[in-house]
């Protein structure tokens, strides 16, 4: 009787000793479970962060690609215009070269037939208006065809248009010359219109081609904007990295916790099957159950 209380009390000691070594065992998994669903909790925050910030800097790219295509656009709507306004500025500048040379041609033939004139007055003892002569000549006719005049005051006037024609017939070489004078002088007011027509347009061509500084200032922006996309796409890369490697330490997490589970699973089955056979033997030896021994048991199951 004495063997049976000492082999009864024994299981009892090994059953309660069991179940707090268990416990401890149970509470340490249960520990790191904690601890390890906390760090893949803090993981899928890092990594929810990551992808917003990735996704961020990626659209931030885009919209610089977007920008990037509208200065394009745009310097080659100025490129265009430039070309244009280039080749009429082309054509300016020579009508203006060619209308130069043909004023300098000018002013030199119209100083050569000076000089040709003043040659053939010299001829003349006083200076002579072959103009002022005809139109002498004119008022003569004009007065003995419309005033009464007396014999003698007709051939008066009539020896006077005599030598007036005289002289007039002697100036034709003058009067070529001074119609030669005029006509190239008013080729030379001609050029000079025309240039100052031309010069007056450079001038405006050259005023509205400002464009040419937001040429500069959008090929300047391009760059500025290229390595700011860079920039931006290096940072996208280490996003894109640093998601990468913090999705492959959740998923190691996951599969940790996964086993963990498992682990748990298989002590709780362990205790079970260890606490039924002490029970069970207990029974076998016919040893006494008692609540304590009961509510272990049926705590064991309950974990």
């Amino acid at each position: 009787m004495f063997s049976l209380f000492l082999i009864s009390d024994l299981f009892s000691k090994l059953f309660i000793g069991y179940f707090i070594i268990y416990n401890m065992e149970k509470m340490q998994l249960l520990q790191n479970l904690y601890k390890l669903n906390k760090e893949i909790n803090s993981l899928r925050n890092e990594l929810n962060k990551i992808d917003s910030e990735k996704e961020k800097t990626y659209y931030k790219k885009e919209e610089l690609n977007k920008n990037i295509k509208k200065l394009i656009y745009n310097i080659k709507n100025i490129k265009k215009e430039k070309d244009r306004s280039n080749n009429t500025l082309e054509i300016l500048k020579k009508q203006r070269t060619d209308h130069k040379e043909e004023l300098r041609n000018l002013i030199s033939q119209i100083k050569d037939i000076r000089n040709q004139k003043k040659e053939f007055l010299k001829k003349y003892s006083y200076n002579i208006d072959p103009s002022s002569v005809k139109s002498r000549i004119n008022n003569l006719q004009l007065k003995i065809e419309t005033e009464i005049k007396s014999f003698e005051q007709e051939q008066k006037i009539m020896k006077e248009i005599k030598q007036l024609e005289k002289i007039y017939e002697e100036t034709k070489d003058i009067r070529e010359l001074n119609d030669k004078i005029n006509q190239i002088s008013d080729h030379i007011n001609y050029s000079k219109s025309k240039l100052d027509e031309i010069n007056k347009k450079i001038k405006e061509d050259l005023r509205t081609n400002k464009d040419y500084k937001d040429f500069i200032e959008s090929i300047k922006k391009i760059n500025e904007i290229k390595i700011e996309k860079e920039q931006l796409f290096n940072k996208f890369l280490e996003h894109k990295k640093l998601f990468k490697d913090k999705n492959s330490l959740l998923k190691n997490k996951l599969v940790e916790l996964q086993n963990m589970k498992i682990k748990i699973d298989e002590v709780n089955k362990n205790k079970i099957e260890e606490k039924t056979r002490l029970v069970e033997e207990k029974l076998k030896n016919k040893q006494k159950i008692t609540n304590r021994d009961l509510l272990a048991f049926q705590e064991s199951i309950k974990s």
